[in-house]
């Protein structure tokens, strides 16, 4: 671990929560991820960041993957240009071990097992908010890594207009606009949105499927909300969300007995996320509130291909869709808040490309917290029962313990499991002549467990936070032969990892001026080899400093990444890197603004994933308009 440089980092952030004088502590943030109901920010015991809609207009990032790499524990890569596969990973865990909700929704692939960070477009967002380490104990399978929450356009107050477009390098141009507010005792929000870049060659030269040709990349998208109160304790009301994506990469296109190969073809891949829900949200007694949700979501991917020796295109296709119901009711007693809550998840997939023996499996789940605060001590637990219909039951558990210290100083220590649940890919794939690999349907959940310590600094402005956190995975889930038919692989349990490590974040305002620390200092190693997992850094960190004029506002942002390696090996480095951002605004006018970004402002040379082309400098200008 690269202690010097941590200690150094801790220092410096805990010098500065002494100098300026102290504010009162605002208790208006309400975080609802980290427990499943509404609770306070200073109340929350788990590591947890939230994202508002001021911090992404204001961030200068153009994609979601780039807004949640500035933050604390997470690191992403990314496979070439706009639109490409981006992977998340939260405190060294695999793209796979983080649960991604949007409006309350799983919104993933059964078949791969991740969310498709790449067509998230952030004109859609209105917050976000992540919550690090195991939380199987709430939110079920997959939930090693963490829980990214993202919530839809939200208005508010009377309906206005709100539009932004703009230009950029890469032949980019972007639009969205939003209507919403209330009328009465109805609250609506429309947000429509589209982008499109030229991009640039998604390989190196000399990588394999290389073509030099440009791969661009194009977003439609919309989402609707719709909220009616019946009554003074009583809410119904209706969710939607849509993206088409397409995007063009490079791959090498060979005919079904590989005698003939090309890259000379724009491949492409059109993909399309929607999630759509109802729900009801009732106080039938002062001190009970119930939550009723029912909903579905989808996650359908086309990649077309050519067949050299045919002259045909095809397309392979998979489609994951999960329809959702929870019912959850909070209850306040004067011994604490307590959490009930079950849920039925039922998935499907299916493919014109891979025949699966089995398309579908379905989750009951029964869960239940509890919240409770004596004096100085805090507690905040949480258990879950999982049933699956392919692996039987599975229980999670979650214990969080809080002493505050002072006013302003607060310890915590926690524990808690979680699992992750084989994808179909993972079980029922094929015998594969293309790829020699073969899905094994004997395989177990990998299951994790965790415990952390974290001192939390927290008055006014400014919050300091360290966390110490250490998570054994067991069962991982690799490649290796065992059952497989000759001269094939398949996945098997055979792995073990520890993640460990150490996050500090600093964050405070001074006047007109903000800014931001984070860094983490991680060992991500397998604990059969000793070897570090693929493209976690051990070192990473962000930096930002904003000011605030007014009519005008400026921002600077620097991401640094230490060295990682691209095999699980260990053979091959990538190099770290430091990339520095600017961003700016200024009013024209009482509801028009200019804003403007550069990114990667001295053209950095690096990389995320070995091979792949990564943006150099770019530009972006546009007009925002916002009536006050």
């Amino acid at each position: 671990m690269p202690c010097p440089l941590f200690r150094t980092a801790l220092a410096v952030a805990l010098a500065n929560a002494f100098i300026a004088t102290a504010q009162a502590a605002d208790d208006a943030a309400v975080v609802v991820t980290a427990t499943r109901t509404p609770t306070r920010a200073s109340e929350i015991l788990s590591d947890v960041s939230v994202i508002t809609r001021d911090d992404i207009e204001r961030s200068g990032q153009s994609t979601l993957a780039e807004v949640l790499q500035a933050q604390p524990g997470v690191q992403i890569w990314t496979n070439g240009g706009p639109g490409a596969v981006a992977s998340v990973s939260i405190r060294g865990s695999s793209p796979q071990h983080t649960v991604v909700l949007l409006d309350g929704q799983r919104l993933s692939s059964a078949t791969v097992g991740t969310t498709a960070f790449e067509h998230l477009p952030l004109n859609q967002v209105e917050r976000i908010e992540i919550l690090r380490g195991p939380a199987s104990a709430l939110y079920g399978a997959d939930a090693i890594g963490g829980v990214i929450q993202i919530f839809t356009r939200k208005s508010t107050g009377a309906p206005r207009v709100a539009a932004d477009f703009g230009v950029g390098s890469y032949r980019t141009d972007s639009g969205s606009v939003n209507y919403g507010g209330a009328v009465g005792d109805t609250n609506f929000n429309l947000d429509a949105g589209y982008l499109h870049s030229g991009g640039f060659s998604a390989t190196k030269p000399g990588a394999y499927g290389f073509n030099p040709d440009r791969d661009g990349y194009d977003n439609r998208n919309f989402s609707a909300r719709v909220a009616q109160r019946i009554a003074s304790d009583h809410e119904i009301g209706a969710d939607v969300f849509y993206s088409d994506g397409k995007t063009h990469y490079d791959a090498a296109n060979c005919d079904p007995t590989f005698t003939v190969c090309t890259n000379a073809f724009d491949n492409h891949q059109t993909q399309t996320l929607s999630s759509y829900s109802v729900h009801a949200r009732d106080r039938f007694l002062p001190h009970w509130t119930s939550q009723l949700r029912i909903g579905r979501s989808e996650d359908s991917m086309t990649s077309y291909s050519l067949d050299p020796l045919a002259g045909t295109v095809g397309g392979q296709s998979f489609r994951t869709v999960q329809d959702q119901f929870s019912w959850q009711n909070d209850i306040v007693t004067d011994a604490g808040k307590i959490m009930l809550a079950t849920e039925r998840r039922a998935e499907r997939v299916d493919s014109n490309a891979v025949a699966f023996t089995v398309g579908e499996r379905t989750t009951n789940s029964f869960l239940a917290g509890y919240q409770a605060w004596f004096g100085k001590h805090s507690l905040q637990v949480g258990a879950r029962r999982d049933d699956i219909s392919q692996f039987g039951a599975h229980s999670s558990g979650s214990f969080a313990y809080g002493y505050q210290l002072t006013s302003a100083w607060r310890a915590s220590l926690a524990t808690g499991t979680a699992y992750r649940a084989p994808t179909f890919d993972d079980l029922y794939w094929p015998v594969d002549f293309s790829t020699f690999y073969v899905g094994n349907p004997n395989l177990r959940p990998e299951r994790a467990r965790n415990r952390e310590a974290g001192i939390v600094y927290e008055e006014g402005d400014r919050r300091v936070s360290l966390t110490h956190f250490e998570n054994r995975v067991s069962d991982l889930i690799t490649f290796g032969d065992a059952a497989a038919p000759a001269f094939f692989i398949t996945t098997v349990n055979v792995g073990r990892a520890m993640l460990k490590g150490d996050t500090v974040a600093y964050s405070d305002a001074f006047g007109r001026w903000k800014t931001r620390i984070a860094y983490d200092a991680l060992s991500a190693r397998d604990m059969d080899t000793n070897l570090y997992l693929m493209r976690r850094a051990k070192q990473h960190g962000t930096a930002e400093l904003r000011y605030d004029g007014g009519n005008w506002d400026a921002g600077a942002q620097l991401v640094a990444t230490g060295p990682r390696f691209d095999d699980a090996a260990n053979t091959r480095t990538m190099a770290g890197f430091g990339l520095v951002n600017i961003d700016g605004r200024h009013a024209l006018g009482r509801d028009w603004s200019l804003v403007g970004r550069i990114n990667n402002l001295f053209n950095r040379r690096y990389e995320l994933v070995q091979g792949f082309n990564t943006p150099g400098a770019n530009l972006f200008v546009g007009f925002r308009y916002l009536p006050k």
